[in-house]
């Protein structure tokens, strides 16, 4: 497998970290999800904080600055689940979901969000983070995409195979004919 940090510095182009790197205890961050987590991400939250991707995707981050903690990955995976509770119990709904919702072992684990509604997760499956599916489950869990390789994994399809990737509005990313940056 190749260097996801050098291939998402690569896809997404990014520069020098503006700022000052963000520091967090990952044992203990892990510790409270209960697994390992990619690379890329690691990588992303603590150089780029307050990433969102091409104006579109939020990366969470680990831990939050706002008091009540609504913003953080386990405040948003317990967020999720409830959600996927109530949709489950509503007999309107559908009965199966493609993924379960992440219980410790294996699942959905969310990592981003967009401004649509969209849940942006990986797949946790196997004990190498590292090669993790993302799934982004859109319209309000009535579509799921899995795609293979993570956060680059998603930004590399978003950059290179756009078609591939179905559940985001198709004028987005525009093609403008640059490259896509991310917005920091």
């Amino acid at each position: 497998m190749s260097d996801p940090i050098a291939e998402l510095v690569t896809v997404l182009g990014l520069e020098a970290p503006m700022g000052p790197v963000r520091v967090f205890d990952w044992d203990a961050v892990e510790a409270r999800l209960g697994t390992r987590l990619p690379d890329d991400y690691k990588y992303l939250v603590s150089y780029y904080p307050d990433l969102e991707l091409w104006e579109f995707i939020w990366v969470i981050p680990p831990e939050s600055d706002d008091p009540e903690g609504t913003y953080d990955l386990a405040a948003k995976h317990a967020a999720f689940t409830r959600w996927m509770d109530q949709i489950m119990e509503d007999p309107h709904e559908p009965e199966d979901f493609p993924y379960p919702v992440y219980d410790g072992e294996s699942g959905i684990l969310c990592w981003g969000m967009t401004p649509n509604g969209d849940e942006c997760a990986w797949y946790v499956s196997g004990n190498d983070p590292n090669a993790w599916d993302a799934v982004i489950v859109a319209d309000k869990g009535d579509e799921w995409f899995r795609y293979p390789g993570g956060i680059t994994g998603i930004a590399r399809g978003l950059k290179y195979d756009r078609a591939a990737i179905t559940v985001f509005p198709e004028d987005w990313p525009e093609d403008d004919g640059q490259t896509m940056l991310p917005t920091v």
